[in-house]
């Protein structure tokens, strides 16, 4: 696979999508908030891995993404009235 015709939005990206640009100078501190593996398949976790877009939306939307009721099963109900077309 050549990387250079792809791009990627990473955890970083995603995390902070309105400010990975100024805080990309604090990334070497913020990485170690961060565990190497995702606890619910054991995967590998850091700040450069490839992340859903869509995170970052959902971070920018202050919280009117359809992640939402992924995230929060349990009232997802509620959610519903912001996504019946």
């Amino acid at each position: 696979l050549d990387d250079t015709n792809f791009a990627t939005c990473s955890a970083f990206c995603a995390g902070f999508p309105s400010s990975f640009l100024w805080f990309e100078r604090f990334k070497a501190i913020l990485a170690g908030a961060v565990d190497s593996k995702r606890p619910m398949d054991n995967m590998e976790l850091s700040l450069d891995v490839p992340m859903e877009d869509e995170i970052g939306i959902n971070v920018l939307s202050a919280g009117r993404s359809p992640y939402m009721p992924l995230a929060f099963m349990n009232v997802e109900p509620l959610f519903r009235p912001f996504f019946s077309f």
